[in-house]
């Protein structure tokens, strides 16, 4: 086990990133997992927290369960949320691929009895990508073994929803106002980003221009005619 990652996986460059989303349309979601149960066969009574991680972005169950010795199933019943940008490609209708992960965590005593610290029990990779249908009240509920765990027939059960939000700025201050998104990290778009985004605005703009300058023109053509 000592070769367990903690994070999601390795990101590409801001610039790079950026650049990769050029000709793609982007819908921010707030995407939402419930954690409904886990199973797992442990040898002791075990504390357990559960991590939901996508890129540099991380959120924690706030509270602990206590998983008991043997094979047994802890009930959660845990909502977790993180915000994230979709971009779909205009010609395929494919969605890019979102890589994150739900980590489960034995929680322990530290030696000297202040604090505690975690160790990794078991996770679950999936690409959020898939869920962009799960929007708007649809929900998606799945049972998956958890890998790198010393149980190879450990589970997690958990569910998946999300809301579809608005990609104006402004939008996107208001609702990290609203008290139940307050803790979340809103994926805010870098420089790089904010960049190739006003470069597409400016395109977009132009195009416009340019196709209604030739719908005059073809009327005027045709009332000359």
């Amino acid at each position: 086990m000592a070769d367990f990652k903690t994070h999601c996986c390795a990101a590409p460059t801001r610039p790079f990133r950026a650049a990769r989303h050029v000709g793609k349309a982007a819908t921010k979601y707030c995407f939402e997992v419930f954690i409904h149960r886990i199973s797992a066969n442990v040898p002791k009574p075990t504390t357990l927290s559960v991590e939901w991680i996508r890129g540099p972005k991380r959120t924690a169950t706030k509270e602990h369960r206590v998983l008991e010795a043997g094979g047994s199933t802890v009930e959660w019943r845990e909502s977790l949320r993180l915000i994230s940008t979709l971009f779909k490609n205009e010609k395929s209708g494919e969605h890019q691929k979102k890589p994150s992960v739900l980590q489960v965590f034995s929680v322990l005593p530290n030696k000297h009895g202040k604090g505690s610290h975690k160790t990794p029990l078991g996770e679950y990779r999936f690409d959020l990508g898939q869920f962009n249908d799960c929007v708007d009240g649809c929900v998606e509920t799945l049972t998956c073994l958890l890998a790198r765990c010393r149980d190879p027939n450990a589970t997690i059960t958990f569910s998946v929803t999300g809301t579809a939000l608005e990609s104006g700025d402004a939008d996107l201050a208001s609702i990290a106002q609203e008290p139940c998104l307050a803790s979340l990290d809103l994926d805010a778009p870098t420089p790089d980003e904010l960049e190739v985004m006003r470069k597409l605005r400016e395109q977009r703009e132009k195009t416009r221009q340019r196709d209604r300058g030739r719908s005059r023109s073809r009327r005027r053509k045709s009332g000359d005619g």
